[in-house]
């Protein structure tokens, strides 16, 4: 009854003997053996599309109802049931848009961070196979290592994602060998430019945040000014305590600084200025991260006096 319903398109009603004259059962299907001794069905129409049927049975009082009155209630019910399913599969249809578009920003963005340790490794490589020192080759594979393990936590945090998930692991992070692991990250492409980079830690050692994602942040935003600044320039990173127990970092570079049409939306994703194969995506991420680690980031900048930004992370306990 609902398939010659929702094929047809039209309110199909049934009683007494029309079931045996139309073949139709007089149960419902499946493991349900409920008797029906009369059927009103409607089409569920979505515009010119015809999503379905429902069907009510045995209606009370049989001898005393209007079939066309129960038919004009059907439809309107069933008009009602119809608005109600086209919202939500809109709803779905536009969760799932907004799903893959997201996923997508996010691969956009895995697949930019992923050129800083693709260098490296190229670089390592290319420095193993002239190096005659056996514990200098071991120091650079270990390097690769590393590298190698940094593709494999950025896949997994788009798996998480994709499957809705969206964590940071906050852990005690020993600054002296955090600054050592991004001066690694950056060490090709600085020295090849000869940009220097300065790290000036004033705080008392230790920091609570996400280690591999607080690396991209900085790596991001040091290699930004490293492009800005061209064959020369300095880039500096000073590290201080917060009185909350936080930390700030502090990450100049005395480039030109950002071009005042782009600055009111700098952390927009592809926002981009003068860089060729630029993608626009890493101060994005560095905002991304750093808010969900419930911190801060301000930016400061002038034509021809350099960039600054201002990264403030919470404690311990805050985070």
């Amino acid at each position: 009854i609902l398939g010659k319903t929702a094929s047809r398109g039209e309110v199909c009603v049934l009683r007494e003997a029309d079931f045996e004259r139309q073949g139709m059962p007089r149960e419902l299907g499946g493991d349900c053996n409920f008797p029906v001794r009369d059927v009103v069905a409607a089409p569920l129409v979505d515009g010119d599309e015809v999503m379905g049927a429902v069907a009510y049975v045995n209606r009370r009082q049989l001898d005393r109802r209007d079939d066309g009155e129960d038919r004009q209630l059907a439809v309107l019910m069933a008009a009602q049931m119809a608005r109600a399913i086209a919202s939500l599969r809109s709803r779905r249809s536009e969760q799932q848009r907004d799903r893959l578009m997201t996923i997508g920003r996010m691969l956009s963005g895995v697949l930019h961070d992923l050129r800083g340790p693709m260098s490296i490794i190229s670089g390592y490589t290319q420095l193993m196979a002239s190096e005659a020192d056996e514990a200098e080759r071991a120091a650079m594979a270990q390097t690769i290592r590393r590298k190698v393990a940094e593709f494999n936590d950025m896949t997994r945090e788009v798996m998480a994602f994709a499957k809705g998930e969206r964590s940071i692991i906050v852990r005690k992070v020993h600054l002296a060998r955090f600054t050592e692991a991004v001066w690694e990250s950056l060490r090709f492409e600085f020295e090849e430019r000869g940009v220097c980079f300065k790290v000036h830690d004033d705080s008392e050692g230790v920091g609570w945040f996400d280690e591999a994602k607080m690396l991209r942040v900085v790596v991001n935003i040091a290699r930004n000014a490293r492009q800005a600044m061209g064959e020369e320039g300095c880039f500096s990173w000073h590290i201080a305590d917060r009185p909350d127990g936080g930390l700030r970092f502090e990450l100049a570079d005395d480039g030109p600084g950002i071009p005042e049409r782009i600055r009111d939306r700098l952390f927009e994703a592809f926002t981009t200025e003068g860089k060729p194969g630029g993608t626009g995506l890493g101060l994005a991420i560095v905002k991304r991260i750093v808010e969900d680690h419930h911190g801060t980031v301000e930016v400061h900048t002038a034509q021809g006096e350099g960039t600054r930004f201002v990264i403030d992370l919470p404690g311990k306990g805050a985070a």
